[in-house]
């Protein structure tokens, strides 16, 4: 049979004194040195999250004063007094729920009976929670009775929504602004909760309960209430989930890294994982939002560790990931998170919501950000942040014959189309099939680069842009040398890449039919010379750039040569 006469933990462990308050200490201290100095204002207005003793101050401020003791800082407790205020029933303490009376003809009512000395007590203290909710005109009827009210008579209100209350009531209340409690206050609660109450509670556990409680005390309780009625007795860290809704930390670790990075069928899947196996996904949303924001401090401030509500070992793992994130992909991941997870939850199922929001933010995370493209404009030889989604280039080494490579790599390589006919010709007859025979055996060097330059035009390869900026220096023994400038000699490094160089001998095998080795270097260039605009059209990461953002140069300006914008007459 059910015990009627159960209290929830969150009225049997309610704060009787201004010592047992956590997480408010500056409002309690100053309430307490009023108490003993006499010094009370004739109002003042409690605002501030829910659950964090709002309501709980206002009934101990109230039992300091009209304790028979008192006015003490340290209420008895026991006495009449304070036992009904205790109960919500004393005469003398009046609680008001300001959503429900809220008109202005239950404001007169008080306004008459406020006139009426206190019962038993020394001081008649009104109590309006959720005071926002009042109307204009009943707040206009309070005005002059809280300006100057009646001798021993103390109004306090509370409220979730400060912004609401006219300026007119705030500049006639001390205000006091109640703060979230931090994780650590409220699991010690709790621990202390489990211990009285003989409740063997997992220390995973408590702390799961004290993140999920958002810094509401009175959240904390109610789910911890809620765990041992669903657990029976106990509370592991499994019975959390469970009761909770909530879902491992790996697979929130696993669902947040495939939105990272831009894999959106991963991400899909691990949601239709999560909701075969009954997880709430709202609570699965607002988990992943509460590890992205982790992730968030820690990239920009990797020893932040006090802003980040983990344990030890959960800080380092998230460290780890911190290395290598961008920032700014983790920040458009997070915003674009909270705000498809943000809309009522009316509009979709929290499963579509939740799909919707992985996908849109995967989508998110593959739009790299523009100091990449800054950067590989200014170091080609960093070209490959643009391939790599905005991380640090890697080394890389020539893809395997017949293996697959990725769109871009193909751009920069100057890799051929599928359909390229450049090892055929046409017969009389229509058929194909026939290699061509080599067109510059025995050429000298300036005819075979010519021959080479024209070739590369024709495919339209980036390695047209990179060669151009050379000049032939030599062939001796099948090494054809190339030499690059100073302002470009980076070229030099592109070229010696092992994919790029193949790619030219392999075409310089055809224009020629005999094995060549290309080598570039570096060179000194001329004193005064600068890279031409014109070069600019040619250049690999700048086509990359365009081919990317679907972009079109207009005109280049020359950075301190003073003189007017260089139009290209080639350039649309």
């Amino acid at each position: 049979m059910a015990n009627e006469a159960y209290r929830i933990f969150a009225r049997r462990f309610r704060p009787t004194t201004f010592d047992e308050v956590i997480g408010q200490n500056h409002v309690t201290k100053t309430l307490a040195s009023a108490v003993e100095t006499g010094r009370l204002a004739q109002a003042y207005l409690f605002s501030g999250p829910r659950g964090v003793g709002k309501t709980s101050v206002a009934r101990i401020l109230a039992k300091s004063l009209n304790c028979e003791n008192g006015p003490t800082v340290q209420p008895c407790g026991e006495c009449i007094s304070c036992a009904a205020i205790a109960e919500g029933e004393d005469t003398d303490v009046l609680e008001i729920d300001g959503a429900s009376n809220r008109g202005i003809d239950e404001i007169r009512e008080l306004r008459e009976k406020v006139r009426y000395a206190p019962t038993h007590g020394r001081y008649k203290i009104y109590i309006i929670d959720e005071v926002h909710m009042l109307t204009d005109p009943a707040f206009n009827a309070l005005l002059k009775t809280l300006e100057e009210p009646p001798p021993k008579v103390v109004f306090i209100f509370a409220t979730t929504r400060v912004e609401k209350v006219p300026t007119t009531i705030l500049s006639r209340c001390q205000r006091f602004a109640f703060r979230r409690v931090p994780a650590d206050l409220i699991y010690n609660k709790l621990k202390n909760i489990a211990a009285i109450e003989n409740i063997e509670a997992e220390d995973e556990a408590l702390t799961l309960i004290a993140r999920r409680a958002s810094g509401s005390v009175r959240d904390a309780e109610s789910l911890f209430d809620q765990v041992i009625a669903f657990s029976g007795g106990g509370a592991g860290a499994h019975d959390v989930e469970l009761a909770l809704g909530l879902v491992a930390g790996e697979s929130v670790e696993n669902l947040s890294l495939a939105v990272l990075d831009g894999d959106a069928r991963s991400a899909v899947l691990t949601i239709n994982d999560l909701a075969n196996e009954g997880a709430d996904l709202v609570q699965v949303g607002h988990q992943v939002i509460d590890y992205l924001r982790n992730l968030m401090v820690l990239v920009t401030a990797p020893h932040a560790d006090e802003l980040v509500d983990l344990s030890g070992e959960e800080i380092e793992k998230l460290k780890g990931v911190a290395e290598t994130a961008n920032a700014t992909r983790v920040l458009a991941v997070l915003n674009t998170f909270v705000e498809s997870t943000s809309r009522p939850s009316r509009a979709f199922p929290p499963r579509l919501s939740l799909e919707m929001a992985a996908v849109r933010a995967a989508n998110v995370a593959k739009i790299l950000p523009v100091e990449d493209f800054i950067t590989a404009i200014n170091d080609p030889s960093k070209i490959d942040i643009l391939e790599d989604g905005g991380n640090e280039p890697a080394e890389k080494t020539a893809p395997a014959s017949g293996e697959k490579r990725g769109k871009t790599e193909d751009l920069i390589s100057g890799a051929s189309a599928p359909d390229e006919r450049r090892d055929v010709v046409d017969k009389p007859n229509g058929e194909t099939g026939t290699e061509k025979p080599p067109r510059f055996s025995g050429a000298s060097a300036v005819e075979l680069w010519d021959g080479l330059m024209d070739e590369l035009k024709k495919a339209n390869s980036p390695l047209y842009g990179i060669l151009s900026t050379g000049r032939v220096k030599s062939i001796d023994d099948d090494i054809l040398t190339v030499a690059f400038p100073e302002p470009k000699k980076v070229m030099a490094d592109m070229v010696n890449e092992p994919a790029r160089r193949a790619e030219v001998e392999k075409l310089l095998k055809e224009l020629t039919g005999r094995p060549f080795v290309i080598a570039a270097e570096a060179e000194e260039a001329p004193e005064g010379e600068t890279l031409p605009a014109g070069d600019l059209f040619d250049d690999p990461a700048v086509k990359l750039v365009q081919e990317k953002l679907g972009a079109e140069i207009e005109e280049v300006i020359e950075d301190g040569s003073g003189g007017e914008p260089q139009e290209d007459s080639d350039v649309p």
